[in-house]
């Protein structure tokens, strides 16, 4: 009896509906992007390098062409990203934050990338992009809000 009461679980959890989030936009790289008409790369750069440090992050680069931050997480995500990336021997764990900005004429085109990074014993790097459709519309959110228009 008990173990027709856990297939019958375990059917009814297969039958439930999955909630299907739309993405804001659909962009070339799958990335979020945006246009920042007559925006110049160096305020654009200056804007994220303040956001990060907003995030409470590292800002690990900063130059006309790239942002890139070191974002504070807890020990519960650096345990969870060693559990599934690497092994007790890895080194820590990174998450990154980096703004690609390319000159338009006039305009700025950015992409935002995050992922969580570390390194293996043996040198090898390990990352794991930050790709689902909930972080997606939430960066490509921020980017609209920031003044970004579709790309």
């Amino acid at each position: 009896m008990r173990y027709i009461f856990i297939l019958a679980l375990c059917a009814l959890m297969g039958c439930e509906e999955k909630e299907v989030i739309e993405p804001l936009a659909i962009t070339p790289s799958g990335w979020p992007e945006a246009i920042f008409k007559n925006k110049s790369r160096k305020s654009l750069s200056e804007t994220f390098a303040v956001h990060c440090a907003k995030l409470g992050a590292t800002i690990v680069e900063e130059s006309e062409t790239r942002v890139k931050c070191d974002e504070n997480i807890s020990e519960g995500v650096k345990n969870w990203g060693r559990a599934f990336l690497g092994t007790g021997h890895s080194s820590d764990i990174h998450v990154y934050i980096q703004f690609n900005l390319i000159k338009r004429g006039a305009d700025t085109h950015v992409q935002m990338l995050e992922w969580m990074q570390l390194q293996m014993p043996r040198g090898q790097i390990r990352r794991k992009d930050y790709n689902t459709p909930y972080y997606t519309n939430n960066a490509q959110a921020y980017l609209y809000k920031i003044g970004g228009q579709p790309v």
